[in-house]
């Protein structure tokens, strides 16, 4: 995506003026939200944009194009409407892949993304509800797979997820369109809602989720698992190495900053036994640059890859990776 700019950008219907004079740069990568009472211009400006309403005054530049008579085939623009609209003639998948067609995009790349069946699995066992940086590192796996699940939908893809936490995992079977999308986000929100309110401190392992994704997946499907990896348990290598030969897997290992650089100092812990207290910790060594981390080191040895999520980094670093990640699945 480009940046888009507009310098005294007017839009009059008749009489009435509903855009008056905007200034507005929004940046390449950055996401913007309109929000305001109903008739105040929001989805007027986003036609603008798209090239569906025409502009009475001032300029829009799409990256460095001026783009005041372009029309909208030519402005490389998507737009989601808030009513969707279907082809009655066509079937789903039809519908799904004619943007493709229409952008002369080959059979078989549409039939590629069509096709395609993605879970994605959020660890937010007790362990992933920890974080020193920004952020939980449960928060930094929802909000990377967020980002790559928009991905996934916007070039008609399947959607579906699996949020593994102390109870009973919750499951949103895959589905292509936004719809399915905002599924995906609210039942995300409502399971971190709901591991944040138990009590419970020890991780169940993550075999038996991995064994509901290779339910809810047709062979060579993809399963993108977020997660760090802790107490797995002890069949989880075994298992995600046969399911590898059935499903194509991917790894986004969250990471906070603690994990990799310690600071010195004093620490207090709890057991589940009730003990506590605290414990004297020398600062860690800073790994080297090109270390790789032992946890993708053995999944790799599976034959699978995966990258490494910095929570502090924030889904700003974030995008960029989950744009590499979706060219492969």
């Amino acid at each position: 995506m480009a940046a888009i700019r507009m310098r005294g950008l007017v839009k009059r219907y008749g009489d009435t003026t509903v855009i008056p004079s905007l200034d507005l740069e929004i940046r390449d990568q950055e996401f913007v939200v309109f929000v305001g009472p109903s008739g105040c211009g929001k989805s007027t400006l986003l036609r603008i944009v798209a090239g569906l309403e025409p502009i009475d005054g001032g300029e829009l530049f799409i990256g460095d194009r001026k783009v005041n008579d372009m029309p909208p085939a030519a402005r490389d623009i998507a737009m989601v409407f808030q009513d969707y609209a279907l082809y009655p003639h066509m079937t789903v998948r039809d519908n799904m892949g004619f943007g493709l067609e229409m952008r002369n995009t080959p059979k078989d790349e549409i039939r590629r993304r069509v096709d395609r069946a993605v879970v994605l699995l959020a660890d937010f066992r007790p362990s992933m509800l920890f974080g020193t940086r920004r952020a939980l590192r449960s928060v930094a796996a929802a909000e990377a797979l967020a980002l790559l699940g928009w991905r996934i939908v916007g070039d008609g893809g399947r959607i579906g997820l699996i949020a593994a936490g102390a109870g009973e995992p919750a499951v949103v079977r895959p589905a292509g369109g936004e719809r399915a999308m905002t599924a995906v986000t609210g039942a995300l929100a409502h399971a971190h809602a709901e591991a944040l309110a138990r009590q419970s401190t020890s991780d169940p392992p993550l075999t038996d989720t991995l064994s509901l994704a290779r339910s809810l997946l047709p062979s060579g499907g993809h399963l993108v698992v977020a997660s760090a990896l802790d107490a797995p348990g002890p069949d989880f290598e075994s298992l995600i190495t046969a399911l590898a030969e059935r499903l194509s897997i991917r790894l986004l290992l969250v990471s906070d900053a603690f994990e990799r650089t310690r600071p010195a100092g004093l620490y207090p812990y709890a057991l589940p036994d009730g003990h506590r207290g605290t414990v004297q910790a020398r600062r860690g060594a800073p790994p080297a640059d090109d270390t790789v981390d032992p946890r993708l080191a053995r999944l790799h040895a599976c034959g699978i890859e995966g990258l490494r999520i910095d929570v502090e980094a924030g889904p700003e670093s974030y995008a960029p990776l989950m744009e590499r990640l979706d060219a492969v699945l």
